[in-house]
């Protein structure tokens, strides 16, 4: 570790920090323009990743449940997505978290859109496959790629990382006054607290009274 010299009157003085100095990362969400603007990108240079993102903000599921999801999982009559642990030692390539295993409703237009995009597998097959053929994108893959297209879209700009489409997802049901307990089925969560610090600020009101709580449950 860097030892950091500091400038003074009395002259120069040079310090060892004890542990390594971390940055807290910015923990991104986008407004309505943005994510539009990232859909449209995407959209034009390939299908599959555009409806891969497109589940994540829809959904707001985690990279991992993303590319172990399967054609099964969905039932396009009822309208339910079943976010599973399907069994057996090779089927994961993920940490599945407590709350995993839930059940989340899938709408028009994302319903009717991804039965298209699947029309032509079997149950067992992934939603998303690599180019490899019919196995699965590695879950560290996805954040590659939403930082890939974040970066060149104008209104963003940066990367923004796979949770980005979590947080805008959690971020939206609050702003549009979802039970904060619904939301944090939602998203899988143990604890409310974990789920307030995925809420971000849509809504600069809604954005103060989750802040308030998060302090409330820091005391």
């Amino acid at each position: 570790m860097e030892n950091i010299t500091f400038e003074f009157a009395g002259g120069m003085k040079t310090l060892k920090p004890k542990k390594k100095l971390r940055f807290k990362k910015k923990k991104w969400v986008l407004n309505a323009q943005m994510r539009k603007d990232l859909l449209e990108y995407v959209k034009k240079r390939n299908v599959k990743h555009y409806f891969m993102i497109r589940v994540l903000f829809e959904l707001g599921l985690r990279a991992g449940e993303l590319v172990n999801l399967r054609v099964r999982d969905i039932n396009f009559h009822s309208g339910k997505v079943f976010i599973c642990v399907h069994e057996g030692p090779k089927t994961l390539n993920w940490s599945p978290k407590y709350l995993s295993v839930r059940e989340l409703d899938i709408v028009n237009p994302l319903k009717n859109d991804l039965l298209h995009f699947v029309c032509d597998r079997k149950g067992n097959e992934y939603v998303f496959q690599s180019r490899q053929g019919k196995s699965r994108f590695r879950a560290d893959s996805i954040t590659t790629m939403i930082n890939r297209y974040t970066r060149k879209v104008p209104s963003i700009g940066k990367n923004t990382g796979s949770h980005v489409g979590r947080r805008t997802f959690l971020s939206f049901l609050n702003a549009n006054n979802v039970n904060l307990n619904e939301i944090r089925k939602k998203a899988g969560h143990r604890n409310l607290k974990t789920t307030l610090e995925y809420i971000k600020d849509l809504d600069n009101e809604n954005d103060k009274t989750v802040r308030k709580l998060i302090g409330k449950m820091n005391k």
